[in-house]
């Protein structure tokens, strides 16, 4: 693994953009203005966990939202979860909503950065964040599964990132890396965490939804088990549970709500996460965005002008 030393972020990526840095900024002035309360994963109390498998943080979440875990309390945490989640897809749930979404208890926003590519544009997000008081979870790979990708880490800005509050955490490539042989996938995720822990804190972990196998395999089809174990699942299959989810992975397939309207619309006390994947940050549109499903909306448009 290369290491860059300490330096400004200049990015000579910039054609890569699908989102303009402005977009980010209006984002987290929003998340000022709701006074939402900004969490990493590793703030998250799963240490009392009693659950396992998919349902190994549900206690988490029980006691996260009425501060006790029992019948009675875990009766009601599926009952909010169930109305609010599906919600906009059955309308006999919908009807419900409006009981929970009442009150003026602020939403909780976990705001997560998984770093593909380009890891300085990380570097610059989480700098945008720290200007507004706000901190964030971070994801790096140790080494890109995509072999003629360029992969650099600037590990002194990151460290100095966690010095002061924010979460670096593994970006699990290993069962891709290995071509989803599963007992040379945990070898390397042995070897990851050990050159990642000599170097960071590192608490939690998040798979990478990278390329199958040709029977639909994928990073988090490899089992929390070994080395991993040990770390929180923020995200990607047995993972921590919350009422709403934006995220800007897939962008080639499928199109994001505005995420300035998904702040807007949380409900209050809800918890929500937040991916957003540094890569497509920029101040300069890629030049093949037309081909993008993103292309066709308005919002999305107006950001960059393209409809003037």
């Amino acid at each position: 693994m290369k290491t860059q030393t300490l330096r400004s972020v200049v990015d000579p990526n910039e054609e890569e953009a699908l989102f303009p840095w402005s977009l980010v900024d209006e984002v987290f002035d929003l998340i000022e203005e709701r006074d939402a309360r900004v969490l990493r994963y590793c703030d998250l109390d799963t240490e009392r966990s009693l659950c396992g498998s998919r349902l190994r943080y549900f206690d988490e979440f029980v006691r996260f939202g009425l501060g006790k875990f029992g019948p009675v309390s875990a009766l009601r945490t599926l009952t909010r979860y169930a109305v609010l989640r599906g919600g906009n897809r059955w309308p006999i749930l919908g009807r419900l909503r409006g009981m929970y979404t009442k009150g003026d208890r602020a939403p909780t926003i976990i705001l997560q950065h998984d770093a593909d590519r380009f890891p300085d544009r990380t570097v610059a997000m989480a700098q945008r964040e720290e200007s507004r008081g706000l901190k964030s979870s971070c994801y790096v790979f140790v080494e890109h599964a995509e072999k003629d990708e360029a992969y650099e880490l600037d590990v002194e800005s990151l460290q100095e990132l966690e010095r002061r509050g924010f979460e670096i955490g593994y970006h699990q490539n290993a069962f891709e890396r290995a071509d989803y042989d599963q007992r040379r996938a945990f070898e390397l995720v042995a070897s990851d965490l050990d050159w990642l822990e000599k170097r960071f804190d590192i608490r939690s972990f998040v798979p990478h939804g990278g390329t199958p196998s040709p029977s639909g395999l994928n990073n988090d089809h490899l089992p929390h088990g070994g080395r991993l174990e040990p770390l929180l699942w923020a995200y990607n299959g047995k993972c921590i549970l919350k009422e709403y989810t934006w995220s800007d992975g897939g962008i080639h397939k499928w199109t994001p709500m505005d995420p300035r309207r998904f702040v807007r619309e949380l409900a209050p006390g809800s918890r929500a996460m937040m991916l957003l994947h540094p890569q497509y940050y920029g101040d300069r549109l890629r030049h093949d965005w037309e081909k993008l499903p993103i292309s066709r909306e308005p919002w999305w448009r107006r950001l960059w002008g393209l409809d003037t």
